[in-house]
């Protein structure tokens, strides 16, 4: 059963929109990393897509004690029994903002999406032994291959102190196939992040100041109700253009609430490269400093 984080390594290229993607052509060596000059869409039609591969580098702050970032680093691999390059370039292209409402007491059975019918017919597969990061300094950390529950995770053994620019990966490559040298996207902090801290509401407007890389997405987690009934929970992975209300469809399933708080906010870098019927996303992610809150509240997710 593929839980909320595994998810992603399909949703990290569902989400990536409008990247210019690195990557292999059919008559390139797949090692190489050369570069390439196709659109996300143009990418996702030079054919079928079964095998995905997920590097992410995630510096949060949520959770921390000291305003310290915390630093996970991991990859995964999996082969679908499917074409997927359609299901992603259908959202690719959309090029909109996307969220995912969940309450404590939704006793409905849920229609499952295209993603999850696609994750529950994939499998985890291996890219080697050892995955290498470089810096400009030299080897930065190295990823290496577990098993956990049936499934090949790649971690550091233990996860660095910072993150420089200009990072690099090495994929050895078994079943998933090798890449060398890509680039992992930078990705810089939010300014201005700002919303009524203590009043978010359904109506809410966040605002920030917009990146210029095109390369760049917004995830949100914002909660509601756990002082008064249901809870509520809505996920977004949004444009990052500056400012951001809730949809129409998103506030149909919460309803009004008020006292609501954020679990998670980021902004996300993300590249693509491509070998044959194989598609990598590098994803680095840096947590978004919220504003002060004059009220306390210490919800858990």
């Amino acid at each position: 059963m593929h839980d909320r984080k595994t998810r992603f390594v399909i949703a990290n290229l569902i989400g990536a929109t409008a990247l210019t993607i690195a990557g292999c052509s059919s008559d390139d060596d797949s090692s190489t990393g050369s570069r390439s000059t196709l659109s996300n869409q143009q990418i996702l039609t030079q054919g079928p897509v079964d095998q995905i591969g997920s590097f992410n580098i995630d510096r949060s702050k949520f959770g921390s004690t000291d305003d310290e970032f915390r630093i996970d680093i991991e990859a995964d691999f999996l082969k679908f029994n499917r074409d997927v390059s359609q299901l992603i370039s259908d959202v690719l292209w959309s090029g909109r903002d996307t969220c995912e409402v969940d309450t404590d007491d939704d006793d409905e059975q849920q229609e499952p999406s295209e993603i999850d019918i696609a994750l529950a017919n994939s499998e985890s597969i291996s890219a080697g032994d050892a995955l290498v990061v470089s810096s400009s300094a030299g080897t930065y950390t190295t990823l290496l291959s577990q098993v956990f529950d049936n499934e090949i995770l790649y971690k550091p053994e233990t996860n660095p102190l910072d993150v420089p620019t200009g990072l690099t990966v090495d994929v050895p490559g078994n079943t998933f196939p090798a890449f060398t040298t890509i680039a992992v996207p930078d990705v810089s902090e939010v300014d201005a992040f700002d919303f009524p801290v203590d009043d978010l509401t359904e109506s809410v407007l966040f605002t920030w100041t917009a990146s210029n890389n095109p390369n760049t997405r917004i995830r949100l987690g914002i909660g509601a109700g756990q002082f008064s009934g249901t809870q509520i929970f809505i996920d977004c992975d949004i444009e990052d253009d500056g400012s951001f209300e809730f949809p129409a469809e998103v506030v149909a399933k919460t309803g009004s609430f008020s006292n609501g708080y954020m679990y998670n906010a980021e902004r996300i870098a993300t590249k693509l490269f491509r070998s044959d019927r194989s598609v990598i996303g590098l994803t680095n992610a840096i947590s978004i400093d919220l504003p002060a809150r004059t009220t306390l509240i210490s919800p858990m997710r």
